[in-house]
């Protein structure tokens, strides 16, 4: 053991050497060269196409500025699992300001890498700080500005009814879902008049599929050795202000106009037994998180950024394709690889709709960020991603494995059969039917498991050995 460590740390000093050599003299005076990795737009985005993406490892958001100076960002969350086994954004905000935010000239915003932030800047003297808190599941919006202003918060929701679970519904199973006979359907948010200036709202899971995803797998006679991880699991959140009051039902606004604002929202996903437990939950997250000094909050959650930055780097030949490649996507697992659930596949928790301004449909990656920065199609699970990521952010991953047997792509524990599980490159809480290559799990049981499990002990092998180094 002591001859392997003392090897692998003579490797890595010699790796870090060469690398910092490549670095040409002038790079080194520069004040901070994680700066020119920074993302700055100077003017405003139609849509979420144009959107920028920030979190803190569970929890994330995708942010950008309309013509019309409003702010609008998602919410999602890494175990944000619906009953059809879907991650779901857990909901859109929108903030305007009175008088709007002016776009045409002088409009900047950035992601400041080494603070975990999105800065906006205006040329009426307005600024936004827009971050989500590195310790707690709670996003926050401060506002600046010379003069007083009114601030108005809205939460925008689309699942508002209960409606037949549909094609463009069903991009994660490769329209096996809605080709089955199980007929689902997709359950509609709660909004929740707490009685308080705030919005809360959430989703919950009635019903599951988690029993389908057994039987197209011929694993009936499991039913009941292992809890459905998906029924009477709610996600949701809440949004209040400092000095706010309610404006209906899924809003709030500013009580008089004043030169500094402050939103909350706190988002919370729980496996309750019923949704007032879930609420007394989101209360307690609230309390908690109300009694922090928001000074005291924010360099915390800065100095874990400049921690995780610090922890290792890579930069070749100063700013260019490669380093800003390398270093986008060691952000994007670190906005995305802490939560109850690993890296998802393709755009992680960031994807938005792939039709502009429609309600929902099939997620794309924003058009915003490096292509390099969102985990491809063999992402979190190819043999090179502890290379790109750390212990930290492949921790859940690695845990997923082994406290839920039902998370990967099929079980083979049949009778007559040897006992294990497969894991596929896009983990989640049950296996739902996939149109063309798991109606009758042979392709689970024989290319899933030569290929990909092997892959999965392989990560989970190296996590522990940097783990102990």
């Amino acid at each position: 053991m002591i001859a392997r460590n003392h090897l692998q740390r003579t490797v890595s000093i010699t790796l870090c050497l060469a690398l910092v050599a490549a670095i040409p003299s002038d790079a080194s005076e520069s004040a901070d060269p994680l700066d020119a990795c920074n993302v700055a737009w100077d003017s405003p985005s139609q849509n979420a196409h144009g959107s920028m993406p920030l979190g803190n490892g569970e929890v994330g958001i995708n942010a950008w500025v309309e013509p019309s100076g409003d702010l609008v960002f998602y919410i999602s969350k890494t175990d944000a699992w619906d009953e059809n086994a879907r991650v779901c954004k857990i909901g859109r905000v929108r903030v305007k300001f009175d008088p709007p935010l002016p776009t045409t000239t002088g409009f900047r915003q950035e992601l400041k890498l080494r603070e975990g932030r999105i800065a906006i800047a205006a040329n009426n003297g307005v600024r936004l700080n827009l971050w989500v808190d590195a310790n707690q599941p709670l996003v926050h919006l401060e506002t600046e500005s010379a003069t007083p202003l009114n601030c108005r918060a809205a939460v925008e929701l689309w699942r508002l009814r209960e409606r037949p679970f549909g094609n463009d519904d069903d991009s994660h199973t490769g329209r096996g879902l809605s080709a089955s006979d199980f007929k689902p359907t997709v359950l509609p948010d709660v909004v929740v008049d707490s009685g308080k200036p705030r919005v809360v709202w959430y989703h919950r899971n009635t019903r599951s599929i988690f029993e389908l995803g057994l039987k197209v797998q011929h694993l009936e006679t499991l039913k009941g050795r292992f809890a459905d991880p998906l029924l009477n699991h709610t996600f949701g959140a809440s949004l209040h202000g400092d000095g706010f009051v309610a404006d209906g039902p899924k809003a709030i606004k500013s009580a008089a106009p004043a030169k500094r604002h402050a939103l909350s929202i706190a988002v919370l996903t729980a496996q309750t037994d019923t949704p007032e437990a879930w609420l007394a939950q989101l209360d307690q997250l609230e309390t908690t998180s109300g009694k922090l000094d928001p000074a005291i909050a924010r360099g915390a959650h800065e100095t874990w950024w400049s921690k995780f930055w610090n922890r290792s780097w890579v930069f070749v030949g100063g700013a260019n394709s490669l380093t800003n490649g390398y270093v986008l996507q060691r952000f994007m697992n670190a906005c995305s690889g802490r939560g109850g659930s690993p890296i998802k596949f393709n755009g992680s928790i960031f994807t938005v709709e792939a039709q502009p301004g429609a309600a929902w449909s099939p997620p794309a990656p924003p058009r915003s960020m490096p292509a390099i920065a969102f985990p491809s199609c063999g992402g979190p699970t190819s043999t090179g991603f502890p290379t790109r990521t750390t212990a930290t952010t492949s921790l859940p991953r690695c845990s997923s494995c082994c406290s839920n047997p039902t998370a990967g792509n099929c079980m083979f524990c049949r009778p007559g059969r040897k006992t294990g599980t497969c894991r596929s490159n896009s983990m989640r809480p049950m296996k739902p039917p996939w149109k063309g290559n798991c109606a009758t799990a042979k392709w689970c049981r024989s290319r899933s498991h030569r290929s990909r499990a092997p892959r999965m002990l392989s990560i989970c092998w190296k996590n522990d050995i940097h783990t102990q180094i």
